[in-house]
């Protein structure tokens, strides 16, 4: 019963720590509608694209040092 006492507060926590700035941001607005202000318009920023075959070849380069490292460490041994 104490575990799940303490996994459920701990959710609790944490979820309300993840959403406080979102709430501040809209309690912002619904507080103080009648205050004007200017919204900051969006600027476009450019962002580099990724395909399929670049997302493929950098698991691959991921997963070939991951196997290098351990096949250091195994003949380490």
């Amino acid at each position: 019963m104490r575990s799940l006492v303490t996994r459920l507060t701990t959710a609790a926590v944490a979820l309300t720590v993840t959403s406080t700035p979102l709430l501040a941001q809209s309690l912002g607005d619904v507080l103080f509608w009648w205050l004007p202000r200017p919204r900051p318009t969006p600027t476009p920023v450019s962002v580099p694209e990724i395909d399929a075959s670049t997302g493929l070849l950098a698991a691959a380069a991921v997963l070939a040092a991951l196997l290098f490292t351990w096949e250091r460490r195994r003949r380490a041994r």
